[in-house]
C-alpha cells in the first residue's frame, strides 16, 4: 500500500513530516488474493464465527471480555491469535462468515475472507483502516465505539446489535 509523507511546518519554522497511509482496493484485493493461493486450505474445524480475544494482549483489552463472548450467539469461539501460525491464521479466516474483535492486528486477517461480516469495537480517536480493508473487499462493516484506549468496556448489547444489523444489510 503506498505510504507517503506530507510536510508539516510546526512553530519555529521546524519542518516535521507526518506519515499518511492509503489504502487502495485494488491492492488490497491482490494481496487478498495473492495470499489465499499461496496458502494451502487445510481444514482445521475453525469456528466460522470468530470473537477475537485480546487476553493474551498488553494493551488494549477488554475488561469484561468473558461477558462479551457469553452474550454473542453459541456458534462463536473466541480464539488468542497468537496462538496459532500465519497460515492457520489465513485458513481461520478464510471460510469466515462473521468476525468480532476489538481494534488491533488481529482484524487484519479480515484481508483473508470471503463475504464477512465485521464488527470491529473500536476505542475513541483510533483509525478507521479496519473499515478500508472491508470495504475494499466489499465485507459487511459496523464499528462500536468505546470511550477508553487502554481499559474498555464493550457494551455486549451494542455488539449484538450491531452484528445483527450488519448481517441483515
Amino acid at each position: 500500500m503506498p505510504i507517503g509523507f506530507i510536510p508539516e511546518v510546526k512553530p519555529r519554522g521546524i519542518l516535521l513530516y507526518r506519515l499518511i497511509k492509503t489504502v487502495q482496493p485494488a491492492q488490497v484485493q491482490w494481496l487478498h488474493d495473492t495470499v489465499r493461493d499461496a496458502v494451502p486450505e487445510h481444514d482445521h474445524g475453525f469456528s466460522k464465527h470468530i470473537f477475537i480475544s485480546r487476553k493474551d494482549g498488553r494493551t488494549r483489552t477488554l475488561t469484561n471480555e468473558d461477558e462479551l463472548v457469553d452474550s454473542l450467539p453459541s456458534k462463536f469461539e473466541s480464539y488468542e491469535l497468537s496462538n496459532y501460525t500465519f497460515e492457520e491464521q489465513v485458513n481461520m479466516f478464510r471460510h469466515a462468515k462473521q468476525v468480532v474483535g476489538l481494534h488491533g492486528a488481529g482484524l487484519t486477517n479480515i484481508l483473508w475472507s470471503n463475504d464477512v461480516t465485521v464488527v470491529e469495537i473500536q476505542p475513541e480517536r483510533m483509525r478507521g483502516m479496519f473499515y478500508e480493508i472491508a470495504s475494499a473487499l466489499q465485507h459487511s462493516y459496523a464499528s462500536v465505539t468505546c470511550s477508553d484506549r487502554s481499559r474498555i468496556q464493550a457494551d455486549s448489547r451494542e455488539i449484538t446489535r450491531a452484528l445483527e444489523h450488519v448481517s441483515q444489510t
